[in-house]
C-alpha cells in the first residue's frame, strides 16, 4: 500500500506545500506514520478506503503545518508553469506585467486570503476543498476568495480572467443577497 501511494501523495503534498519539496516529504512521512500507528483500524480496510484515509490525513498534516508555522511561502514558478503561451511577443509582454502584478497581490494579502487564492487559484481546489484544508467555514473561503478576486481586479483589471466561478459550488446567489 505505502509503495502504490507514495507518488500519489507526494504530488498532493507539494501542491499543499506551495511546491516545497523538504515540506512536501515531511508531510508524507508524517502521514505513513499516522498510517502505522493506526494500522489495527485501517489495516483491514479495502485499498480505496485505505487511500481516502491517507489523503484524508494529508489535508489534516497541512492544515495543521500551516496553523502552527503561521506563514507564507511566496508564489513562484509554480504560476509560469500554469500559463498558457500566448502568440505574439506583445501578447507575452502584457501577460508578463499582469502576472507580476497578481503575483504582488496576492503575496501582500493577509495570511488567510493569501492561502485562500493560492489554493483556489493556483492550486484549483474547490471551496469545499478549501475549506477543510485551513480548518474554516465554506463562506469564509468565499468571502476571502471575493475579497482577494476584487484585490485583483482593482490591480490587474481587464487582463484577470473570469474565474469567479467555483465548479463544485453549484448555483450562486445573485450579488447582494
Amino acid at each position: 500500500m505505502f509503495r502504490a501511494a507514495s507518488p500519489k501523495l507526494f504530488r498532493r503534498a507539494l501542491l499543499l506545500t506551495q511546491q516545497n519539496r523538504e515540506e512536501a516529504e515531511d508531510l508524507v512521512q508524517m502521514v505513513f506514520q499516522a498510517a502505522v500507528t493506526r494500522w489495527e483500524t485501517i489495516g483491514h480496510k479495502d485499498a480505496g478506503e485505505q487511500m481516502a484515509w491517507l489523503h484524508k490525513v494529508l489535508r489534516n498534516k497541512a492544515a495543521d503545518f500551516w496553523r502552527v508555522n503561521g506563514r507564507e511561502c511566496p508564489l513562484t514558478d509554480l504560476v509560469l508553469n500554469q500559463i498558457p503561451a500566448l502568440q505574439g511577443p506583445d501578447q507575452q509582454v502584457l501577460s508578463s506585467i499582469a502576472l507580476e502584478r497578481v503575483l504582488k497581490v496576492v503575496n501582500d494579502m493577509p495570511p488567510v486570503r493569501h492561502r485562500v487564492a493560492y489554493l483556489r487559484l493556483l492550486a484549483g481546489f474547490p471551496t469545499r476543498e478549501v475549506a477543510r484544508i485551513l480548518g474554516i467555514k465554506q463562506s469564509t473561503v468565499r468571502g476571502h476568495f471575493k475579497e482577494a478576486m476584487r484585490d485583483l481586479r482593482k490591480e490587474v483589471g481587464p487582463m484577470l480572467p473570469d474565474i469567479d466561478v467555483d465548479p463544485s459550488a453549484g448555483p450562486q446567489p445573485p450579488e447582494g443577497q
